[in-house]
Parts: C-alpha cells; sequence; structure tokens
C-alpha cells in the first residue's frame, strides 16, 4: 500500500523511503557465548510517523533514557581494553574512532554513525580516536528494563 506523505518541504512515497537501502543502520557492540565482544549492523526498525507539527517520515520507536551527555576526546586518546558500563548510544558528531573487539575485528566510525555498547562481560573493545581532529560525540544512557518498571 502507498502512503504519500506531504511535508512543507517535499512529498515522497513512505514505501519507497522504507525500502531503500538508505534506511539507518547502528553498530551494536554486544558480549557473545564465547566471552568475546562482536560487531554487527542492525537496520533500525522503523515505521510512518506523523508529528504535532506537521515533521513527518520514518522513526525507530521511542525509547527512554536517563541522560544525555555531549563529550570531546582528543586526536590519539585511547581507552584500553573495557566493556560498556551500561546499554547506550554513541552517536558520533565529529572526527573518528576506531573500535576493536575481542574477537578481532574492527570498525572505523565516524560523524553519523550510532553504536549501541551492550557489551557487558568478557574481553571487552578498545576505542582510539584516530586521525588529526577531536571526537565530539553524544553518549545517551538508555534505561535498563528494572529502571522502566
Amino acid at each position: 500500500m502507498e502512503t504519500q506523505k506531504e511535508s512543507s518541504n517535499s512529498t515522497y512515497n513512505i514505501d519507497e523511503l522504507r525500502n531503500q537501502d538508505e534506511v539507518p543502520k547502528i553498530i551494536r557492540i554486544y558480549s557473545g557465548d564465547d566471552g568475546q565482544s562482536h560487531l554487527e549492523r542492525v537496520p533500525l526498525k522503523m515505521s510512518p510517523f506523523v508529528d504535532k507539527e506537521g515533521a513527518n517520515g520514518l522513526a525507530s520507536p521511542l525509547e527512554k533514557c536517563r541522560g544525555v551527555s555531549f563529550r570531546v576526546s582528543p586526536p590519539g586518546y585511547k581507552l584500553s581494553w573495557h566493556c560498556a558500563p551500561r546499554r547506550q548510544y554513541v552517536i558520533q558528531m565529529e572526527g573518528y574512532i576506531e573500535i576493536e573487539c575481542g574477537d578481532g575485528n574492527k570498525i572505523v566510525a565516524g560523524p553519523g554513525d550510532v553504536l549501541l555498547a551492550e557489551d557487558f562481560t568478557g574481553q571487552g573493545h578498545t576505542t582510539k580516536v584516530v586521525g588529526n581532529q577531536n571526537r565530539v560525540y553524544v553518549v545517551v544512557r538508555l534505561e535498563e528494563d528494572d529502571d522502566m518498571k
């Protein structure tokens, strides 16, 4: 079923938007049964929305969070092996980082990339600022299931 949505800027077909390879993916870091951290790209579950003021398009389900922190790390900064301190999104705004997981896989994340940190056990991962610019990022601390009760 084709649904046309009209915004103040454009008209588009929701079904075409939903089927594009442009649907955002997040980089999930998680603990495996082998005691190592692993990486996977996970597409966000998106569905049509229309907000009160008329903004519309596709959106992921709303998630509760405990807080948001804006951070800056200098070029060359390295955080050695560690596990995620809590379930959290890390949104890269500026600069690049290299993440290495205990399973040996590496990924470089840059502006616009979203990571979901869920590797609470095992060896964890390393994080290193690469390149010659500061890393500017946002940490969104998600509420745990126990916090939502």
